[in-house]
């Protein structure tokens, strides 16, 4: 036989949601006039927000590392693309490379002006591979050479990486100092 209860509470609610019931008696507990049980003593515990830490040197957002590794990746590659097709007079994607680079250390020294170089690059990045990709698809044949290939998806690797870290770079904007 259970007990007559005058005023319960619901399990997982808080202690002013009472009801005065007695007809459900699963789930439903009687109250407890200690009020020391239900209090926690709160802890003082001081946390650094992932601003802090980042600009303290402590630790470096995943994200950020990632995009100032395919900076320096793409710099790369439009700095020695010139070369491999023996036609040095593409100045632009000398500009575009150095300033990848330079963008590369502004991010992963978490700079604002390595922001504003990498959010910057974004439209030369997609651009530039934009339009060698439509020159290149514009030849017939393209589909069974295996270089054109290899060329049509590096340009689609670039594309898609220099999207990828413009909006990583975007999330963690104002982790830049």
């Amino acid at each position: 036989m259970v007990p007559e209860v005058t005023s319960i509470i619901l399990l997982g609610s808080n202690s002013f949601d009472i009801v005065n019931d007695s007809h459900c008696k699963a789930y439903w507990v009687r109250r407890r006039t200690d009020h020391s049980i239900n209090t926690m003593p709160k802890q003082e515990v001081k946390q650094e927000s992932k601003d802090e830490t980042i600009n303290a040197g402590v630790i470096r957002p995943v994200g950020l590392s990632f995009s100032s590794f395919f900076y320096a990746a793409s710099g790369l590659y439009y700095l020695i693309y010139p070369f491999v097709v023996i036609d040095t007079s593409l100045y632009p994607l000398y500009i575009i490379g150095a300033l990848s680079i330079l963008g590369s250390v502004g991010i992963i020294r978490v700079t604002r002006w390595g922001l504003w170089v990498g959010l910057a690059l974004f439209p030369l990045q997609i651009v530039a591979p934009a339009f060698a990709l439509m020159a290149a698809l514009q030849y017939p044949g393209v589909a069974s050479s295996s270089s054109a290939i290899a060329y049509i998806v590096s340009l689609a690797i670039l594309m898609f990486f220099a999207s990828l870290t413009f909006l990583l770079v975007l999330d963690k904007r104002r982790s830049f100092k």
